[in-house]
């Protein structure tokens, strides 16, 4: 039910074919294909927008190669709501298994995420410094996370895999019972 709005335009814009952003086309082809009208407002209001002002104990990290980070939170909210920027840092690098080639970058921002979770955990209301976009330093590593550093991050990785299967279970649920809502869409062709 979630609207991307995402089009190939071909050559010189880019390297796939031509074809075109079309919201009528989208609608038609999720009604077919998925028995489900896409409702391009349900995610800004389920999760009340660029609104971040009253979420806490959220770690937003950002590679700056990473050709996505241009979508994502890219400073502080809060210090409970964090963003790093990651030099040299690239799509979902910094949730992956620790590595000897990883930037230094990568590990100085895994250490501040076990740091912040590890306070979050504990349920520790004094709140860490809040950084600002942070340059991470350079792409030769020799640090170790320990055994407590990549405990943290698997648990980060699971708590996004729950996530990812809640949404999942609850499109599927929605497919097969929804709600019948006016809505008007907002996206054109």
């Amino acid at each position: 039910e979630m609207v991307m709005p995402i089009g190939q335009y071909g050559w010189p814009t880019d390297m796939f074919w031509y074809a075109p952003w079309n919201y009528t086309q989208v609608v038609s082809d999720c009604k077919k294909n998925f028995a489900v009208t896409p409702r391009p407002l349900w995610v800004p209001n389920y999760y009340t927008g660029a609104d971040l002002s009253t979420a806490s104990n959220i770690f937003f990290t950002n590679g700056n190669l990473d050709p996505w980070s241009g979508g994502g939170v890219l400073f502080n909210v809060s210090c409970s709501v964090v963003s790093y920027i990651i030099d040299g840092g690239a799509h979902h690098l910094d949730l992956r298994a620790p590595n000897n080639d990883d930037p230094a970058s990568v590990v100085f921002v895994r250490r501040q995420m076990m740091q912040y979770i590890s306070r979050w955990i504990a349920s520790n209301p004094s709140p860490l410094a809040c950084p600002v976009f942070i340059n991470t330093g350079s792409s030769s590593s020799d640090d170790d996370l320990g055994t407590t550093g990549i405990v943290l991050i698997i648990v980060a990785s699971v708590l996004i895999a729950v996530n990812l299967a809640a949404i999942v279970y609850f499109v599927l649920r929605c497919k097969k019972s929804r709600r019948q809502e006016d809505e008007t869409p907002i996206l054109h062709n």
